[in-house]
């Protein structure tokens, strides 16, 4: 199951994904607006957990079989950790310090390349929550 979780309204479902051709990938949106809260308040995770649970029946789906995958340090990698999700920090610019970032234990990818490589060394399946 793939879901995106966004600070922004709907619009970025209607307008910035079908630039990238992802719509068709996509199971679920959970946008801050329409939640009330905005990453990295856990009501905005709890509205996708919830999402993806209902999706395909996975009401026994926990926190901790959800992989979510982020550009920001503070709303996406620790709000989805703090949450209780797995967490992956896309740099896709190089815009933190690898050196810290590895030294915090925190999963680096560039692309999703490297997000296939990080589930596949996982043991258990996830569902992935993009933002």
């Amino acid at each position: 199951v793939t879901g995106i979780i966004s600070n922004s309204d709907e619009r970025y479902a209607d307008g910035v994904l079908p630039m990238l051709q992802l719509t068709d990938q996509i199971d679920f949106f959970v946008f801050s607006k329409k939640e009330g809260a905005e990453k990295p308040h856990p009501l905005i995770f709890e509205a996708a957990l919830h999402r993806a649970r209902t999706f395909y029946g996975l009401e026994h789906l926990e926190r901790e079989h959800v992989l979510h995958i982020g550009n920001s340090y503070d709303a996406d990698f620790l709000g989805a950790k703090n949450f209780g999700f797995d967490a992956v920090l896309m740099d896709r610019w190089e815009d933190f310090d690898l050196e810290i970032m590895n030294a915090e234990g925190v999963p680096v990818a560039y692309d999703f390349l490297d997000v296939v490589e990080y589930i596949t060394k996982r043991t258990s399946s996830k569902a992935i929550a993009f933002s």
